[in-house]
């Protein structure tokens, strides 16, 4: 079986951006997640977090190479 695929999706998925934040600012007022913000107001994301949510990956902080279908 080639693991190679998925060991790089995984390692990818478990590693990419885990603490990069992305900043932005506002341009307008806005509401994200229920939370008001101001034009000109800097929010930032830890989009990485996104890879370990558990509504989308079983398990989500075990590191696993096999193939998911």
């Amino acid at each position: 079986m080639d693991l190679v695929p998925s060991a790089v999706e995984e390692t990818l998925r478990s590693r990419a951006l885990s603490s990069v934040p992305l900043f932005a600012i506002t341009t307008k007022a806005c509401t994200i997640a229920g939370k008001q913000f101001n034009e000109g107001e800097q929010i930032s994301a830890l989009i990485g977090s996104a890879n370990r949510d558990p509504e989308k990956f079983d398990d989500a902080d075990r590191f696993d190479i096999t193939p998911h279908a």
